[in-house]
């Protein structure tokens, strides 16, 4: 029996697995306000829900992950692999990124848990490289490759990298000078990013054609052939949305080195598909 975790900035979700599926009827939904760490809320959930012997525990953290300690990036909570072990009283414990998760809960998404943004239809994983993109409270990706039944997923930090020219230049006509306002691509497309786009002028449809313009450059950078994947309540938000025609617009122009390149574009639209990926994920 497995503990999973899906801590995000703002919510928590728990549940229980066993032998790579999460159990019905156990997850549950958090406030990350409502405690003052990950131990008491994962105490106070085994409490309620696990009668049974729990003998190992995934936790996915939306921050970076070093090793056997996390941080998230947004709140003050940090986590330890021996600490978790410890304090609920289970045999072994995993820390990994949240996009990581994603990751892994790739290969067993169904039609029901996907959306269709644009580009090509399907969930074709075998011998190719994906992207998970996460727009929510914070922002980051996730590049995964798929080779048979085998999944490789790597870390990454892209949400604290500077701002694409692409971008800047795309955002300038209506906003002015963005460098100061948005050093990083997570101050312009996190949550907190998209209100201060909202407050300097911009509108949802130009805050879709940014999101274009950067998956567009993502593309190149990561030739995700297996498809790009956006997940979390901002993404979710916009590419359902009637303005995702201004982020397709963007993202389906012709590239210089390949004009053919095609790579799908679709949102999770299942909260829980992290928590598939921990009880998917292998030491």
């Amino acid at each position: 029996m497995r503990l999973v975790a899906d801590i995000g900035g703002t919510n928590a979700r728990l549940a229980l697995a066993r032998d790579g599926q999460v159990l019905d009827g156990t997850m549950r939904s958090f406030q990350n306000d409502d405690f003052d760490s990950f131990y008491s809320l994962a105490i106070g959930f085994l409490r309620q829900t696990s009668s049974e012997l729990i003998t190992e525990a995934v936790v996915a953290v939306a921050g970076p992950v070093w090793g056997k300690e996390a941080r998230l990036t947004n709140r003050d909570w940090g986590f330890e692999t021996h600490e978790i072990s410890e304090r609920l009283e289970i045999g072994n414990a995993w820390l990994i990124n949240d996009l990581t998760a994603l990751g892994y809960a790739l290969p067993a998404l169904g039609s029901n848990q996907i959306i269709p943004v644009c580009g090509s239809s399907g969930t074709a994983f075998a011998e190719a490289q994906s992207l998970v993109v996460g727009v929510g409270t914070g922002f980051n990706v996730c590049p995964v490759r798929h080779v048979g039944a085998d999944v490789c997923c790597l870390e990454a930090e892209l949400g604290h990298v500077s701002l694409p020219a692409s971008v800047v230049e795309m955002a300038r006509p209506v906003l002015g000078d963005v460098t100061g306002a948005f050093p990083t691509i997570e101050e312009c497309f996190s949550g907190r990013g998209y209100k201060k786009v909202m407050a300097m002028g911009g509108t949802n449809g130009l805050y879709a054609g940014l999101l274009g313009a950067l998956a567009r450059d993502l593309t190149m950078t990561f030739l995700p052939r297996g498809g790009i994947f956006f997940n979390g309540g901002v993404s979710r938000s916009v590419l359902n949305s009637q303005d995702r025609v201004e982020f397709c617009k963007m993202f389906e122009r012709p590239f210089e080195l390949n004009p053919d390149f095609s790579v799908p574009v679709s949102v999770i639209k299942d909260d829980t598909v992290a928590l598939l990926g921990c009880a998917r994920y292998t030491a």
